[in-house]
């Protein structure tokens, strides 16, 4: 089953840009698989520690999410 995944344009400090090259090339990944792999991380280690968090729309509202749904 292929996994559709969504194209995410970023700007970063070229300083991060040549260390997360480094550091894929140490993992032996592509600099995109590096990042979603530091994503993937980050997310499930907030997902540990919060179960749920708050947003704000561009009205101003603030909405809380549960992010174990």
């Amino acid at each position: 089953m292929k996994i559709e995944k969504q194209q995410l344009q970023i700007r970063i400090d070229e300083e991060i840009n040549e260390k997360l090259k480094k550091i894929a090339i140490k993992e032996q990944r592509s600099k995109n698989a590096q990042i979603e792999y530091i994503l993937r991380k980050y997310v499930e280690e907030y997902e540990n520690s919060n179960q749920t968090y708050n947003i704000s729309s561009h009205d101003e509202s603030t909405q809380t999410i549960n992010i174990k749904d």
